[in-house]
């Protein structure tokens, strides 16, 4: 558990850097986002640079120690830009009320406890650890669907999956980065509410509650996607946000 919490911290704050030097690189106006863009942009550039990276190197210890070293120096040449980014961040926790910081907690909890169980799909187990392990070991290997045709619906969160995964003895290294993925989606809908309360809209506060809780308990988009490699799962999360 302790070690799954520690990768959930490690994997957003290299995508949340990864975000803001997207966003330094490449985009024009130097505006304010919100924290859940340069999440997702974070882990949207870091995938097409692992799409990148496995045509010709798998993606394994070295691939991975090679790009944290790549943020690193970069958080360390832009020192005062991360920090003053950083502290913004905690700045917007801070007002956030107790009961939602507490919902948010639980939630992440329940999230962590999901991710470190069982997988909920056999897709996990049949071919997706599989074609994971394919790109940590040897990276893009031609006429690999010819072993077996399920090696032929790879998908670029595959090499998202394997770029952060710690673990290959144990499930949830496997699942961590959709674990993290329920964990962001949990974030931004206790953020949306919290913003529809300051405007006193108490509707959409109401409605975005309503679809939180069902998405928690019923609706597997966070459950679900906690303890599985899916990406059906992840494309639903991302047009939510």
């Amino acid at each position: 558990m302790l070690s799954l919490l520690t990768a959930h911290i490690i994997i957003t704050t290299c995508c949340f850097w990864s975000g803001y030097l997207f966003y330094t690189l490449f985009a024009k106006e130097n505006v304010q986002r919100p924290f859940i863009f340069y999440l997702v942009s974070g882990l949207v550039s870091l995938t097409i640079l692992a799409q990148i990276i496995v045509l010709i190197f798998p993606i394994g210890p070295i691939t991975q120690l090679i790009l944290a070293t790549i943020l690193l120096v970069s958080a360390l040449v832009k020192w005062n830009d991360c920090k003053n980014f950083f502290k913004k961040i905690f700045l917007e926790f801070s007002i956030w009320p107790t009961t939602s910081l507490i919902l948010f907690l639980l939630s992440w909890a329940i999230v962590l406890i999901i991710n470190a169980g069982p997988t909920m799909m056999d897709d996990t187990d049949s071919y997706h650890v599989q074609s994971i392990k394919w790109i940590q070991q040897y990276g893009s290997v031609p006429g690999l669907v010819n072993l077996h045709e399920r090696f032929g619906f790879n998908s670029s969160w595959f090499s998202s999956v394997a770029l952060f995964s710690f673990s290959s003895k144990t499930t949830g290294g496997f699942t961590v980065l959709n674990g993290v993925l329920s964990m962001w989606l949990c974030y931004w809908f206790i953020s949306k509410y919290n913003q529809f309360r300051r405007e006193n809209n108490l509707h959409a506060s109401l409605a975005i509650l309503i679809i939180f809780i069902v998405s928690l308990v019923i609706w597997p988009v966070i459950r679900g996607n906690a303890a599985t490699t899916n990406y059906d799962f992840i494309t639903t999360a991302i047009v939510l946000i």
